[in-house]
Order: structure tokens, then C-alpha cells, then sequence
């Protein structure tokens, strides 16, 4: 089972993605197998890329994926819509809000 997490570590709100081993069938007794931490970087128009570092677990723990993890976000300049792109320009992710702001996402499966 995986999941992300908003957690509030001294008073700072991130979102940390969070692997476990569920193979004893007890949510409750599941152990930790991957986390990745995100970092955002952005510049006065908003969010340009983010790097999720693997801070627990091994490679083979995190479906072979590198310790670094590179997405960059392009977005319209009302933040309403964004696309978000692999380090080979591969689409991963994209949403938009309706006038309401509720957001619709759609993830790709990358190949």
C-alpha cells in the first residue's frame, strides 16, 4: 500500500510519500518499505519543478526508480491549469479547476 501524507514536522506542512508493507493483512501492524520527501522549487510566477529525494528504503524497495526523482510543472498564468512532465518530457500528470476550483487530475501511466 502506498499514500501521501500532508505531515507538519516542526511546524512546516509537506506532502511525503510513504510505501508500506501490507502483507500481514493488519493496516495497523504495516512497516515502512520507501518515503520520498519532496522539494519544490519555484520562482515568482509559481511552482517550476519539483525533486522528490528517496529518503528510506533501497531502489529495488521503490520500483527501481532513482534516489532523485525530477518533475517540472508548465501552468497557465491563472495557476488553473498545469501540466506536469517527467525529466524526458514525458507527461505524468495533468489538471485543471473548474470555475468552482475544485481540481481534476489525470495521471498517465508511464511507460
Amino acid at each position: 500500500m502506498s499514500c501521501r501524507r500532508w505531515v507538519n514536522p516542526y511546524c512546516t506542512l509537506k506532502l511525503i510519500y510513504r510505501k508500506f508493507d501490507t502483507s500481514t493483512g493488519s493496516a495497523l501492524s504495516s512497516s515502512l518499505i520507501c518515503e520520498r520527501e519532496p522539494l519544490h522549487l519555484s520562482d515568482d510566477s509559481g511552482r517550476i519543478s519539483m525533486l522528490e529525494n528517496r529518503t528510506y528504503g533501497t531502489a529495488a524497495d521503490d520500483n527501481n526508480t532513482a534516489a532523485t526523482l525530477t518533475r517540472y510543472v508548465y501552468s497557465n498564468h491563472l495557476q488553473s491549469a498545469a501540466l506536469e512532465l517527467d525529466e524526458n518530457a514525458l507527461l505524468l500528470v495533468t489538471r485543471k479547476s473548474s470555475p468552482r476550483r475544485f481540481p481534476n487530475s489525470k495521471m498517465k501511466n508511464k511507460k
